[in-house]
């Protein structure tokens, strides 16, 4: 399915209007696909993508999930690495794609980050190892029926995090 074929799940945008965060449907659906498998443990992984229109906002076309060496339980995910630079070396060198940040599940909770997910999430955005000024964190819930719910923030340097509104959504 090429990037055209596949619909928007949603878009996210800071209040300003300023940064943007795009999801494809085919994202939400394997990140959904993912939490039911692990729960009623969290799971996690990374958001791979590109950023368009002058950095403005993040366009997100893959979700990879855990990995082998990834440790999960009711209240805590720890993200293994285990494979994943040989992914993004062939991701970028194929399809011009990369890190944008990450994704997890927070079991039958708030979509809101914890305190040591904020510390995670502004190390990247600090650390020049990770090339990723502007993480974006992707947190999943489900109440473990039909009703799912996500929110999206993008961490930035030596500035607040900016939590995004979710305009469309799909709860499906």
């Amino acid at each position: 399915m090429t990037m055209s074929q596949d619909p928007i799940a949603f878009e996210a945008w800071s209040d300003n209007g300023s940064l943007g965060v795009r999801l494809r449907a085919s994202v939400m659906t394997a990140i959904r696909s993912f939490c039911v498998s692990a729960d009623p443990n969290e799971t996690g992984g990374i958001l791979i993508g590109r950023y368009v229109e002058n950095h403005r906002f993040a366009e997100i076309v893959q979700a990879v999930g855990p990995t082998p060496d990834s440790r999960a339980g009711r209240t805590w995910f720890w993200r293994g690495t285990k494979g994943l630079q040989d992914l993004l070396d062939r991701l970028w060198i194929n399809e011009g794609l990369y890190y944008l940040g990450e994704w997890h599940y927070h079991v039958r909770s708030s979509p809101a980050p914890s305190l040591t997910d904020d510390e995670q999430m502004y190390e990247i955005s600090r650390d020049p190892k990770w090339s990723c000024p502007e993480p974006v964190l992707l947190i999943m819930s489900w109440n473990g029926s039909s009703a799912w719910s996500t929110a999206v923030f993008i961490y930035r340097r030596d500035r607040p995090c900016v939590g995004c509104s979710i305009q469309v959504a799909s709860t499906t």
